[in-house]
């Protein structure tokens, strides 16, 4: 078996660039972590089979996902944490970590732009102030959609 098909992933964002990666890493891994931060589109989710908010047309599988509004537990339960959310709130949801909580993962941003106040990328930040091992940093970056890749 490939190690990579091994590690188990979680996704940090409910917009429609985290549906997407879950759509994607579901159809690839058989089954994703996905954290939201609206608890209502959580549970509609888990009722409905998609998002309410964002591609709201991608179904899912209730058994292949596992559904969190606690940040900390999808990350604790993951090998990788792929954060796709704003730039805005990367801190903030950060911050709901406990120190070492990325310690041995590897954590991929989706993020576009910086975070604000700090003038870093986030991969930068993620080294300078979370810790994070300069080589267990990944970036998805580029011109794209969540809808060309859902």
């Amino acid at each position: 078996m490939n190690d990579l098909a091994a590690k188990k992933i979680a996704v940090i964002g409910g917009g429609s660039f985290g549906t997407a990666l879950v759509k994607i890493f579901v159809a690839n891994q058989g089954h994703c972590n996905w954290w939201m931060h609206n608890e209502e589109s959580a549970k509609h989710l888990m009722q409905f089979h998609h998002n309410p908010r964002y591609l709201s047309s991608v179904s899912f599988d209730p058994e292949n996902i596992s559904v969190f509004t606690e940040v900390t537990e999808a990350v604790k339960q993951a090998d990788i944490v792929v954060f796709a959310i704003p730039s805005a709130f990367v801190k903030s949801v950060l911050l709901e970590l406990a120190p070492g909580a990325l310690d041995g993962k590897i954590v991929c941003s989706a993020i576009k732009g910086i975070i604000p106040d700090e003038n870093m990328i986030v991969g930068e930040y993620l080294r300078e102030v979370m810790g994070v091992s300069e080589n267990k940093i990944v970036v998805i970056t580029g011109p794209c959609h969540a809808e060309e890749i859902a």
